[in-house]
């Protein structure tokens, strides 16, 4: 979607939100007040939106480790929801992490989260930035550690399977170990990942 209409679903969504939030409604006296409260609000917007997004960057960053490993980072695709290109097995999980989303209806709790925002955060509440940045700092090392946890058994199957190549290397050396590798790295690569799959 264009960045536009996503902005506008944001704005009509928070709009909504605030509209029917339970928490009791004040009007700023002064603009200046108005415009604290637009920041604080865009501020849990902000942090909401960014933990959603780390947790895609994960299966998107276990993606990459996935297509490195195996021999296919160079083929890369444009991803669109990143706008950038990403690997294969990346866009892949993305789309597969983005269908399990609308499947299981984990969309409807992730826009009650951000109704309920409203009630939990109301206007004129206090931040502890501090706090919450250090927080998130922690959470984003978190999430970095879970993608290197998803690709942790490929990681270790390559490991083993260069390993045994190399032994194969030299104990016939007349054999194109080089070239054999890499369609056995792709084909074992691949079928480990339909079985975790």
């Amino acid at each position: 979607l264009p960045m536009q209409v996503r902005a506008a679903f944001a704005l009509c969504f928070g709009f909504f939100g605030y509209v029917n939030s339970a928490a009791p409604w004040q009007m700023p006296q002064h603009s200046l007040d108005c415009l604290v409260h637009l920041l604080q609000h865009a501020w849990v917007g902000f942090v909401l939106g960014l933990s959603v997004r780390l947790v895609f960057g994960a299966i998107e960053l276990a993606g990459s480790l996935l297509s490195n490993e195996i021999g296919l980072s160079m083929a890369s695709t444009f991803d669109p929801t990143a706008q950038s290109t990403s690997t294969t097995l990346g866009t892949l999980l993305s789309l597969f992490a983005s269908l399990l989303v609308f499947v299981s209806g984990a969309y409807r709790d992730l826009l009650w989260t951000v109704f309920e925002s409203f009630n939990y955060a109301p206007s004129g509440f206090s931040m502890e930035s501090s706090a919450q940045l250090e927080g998130l700092a922690y959470e984003s090392l978190e999430i970095f550690a879970l993608g290197l946890k998803l690709a942790a058994p490929l990681v270790a199957f390559n490991f083993l399977l260069n390993l045994a190549f190399a032994i194969l290397g030299k104990a016939a050396p007349i054999v194109n170990v080089f070239v054999i590798s890499f369609a056995a790295r792709i084909l074992g690569g691949m079928a480990l990942f339909m079985l975790a799959c």
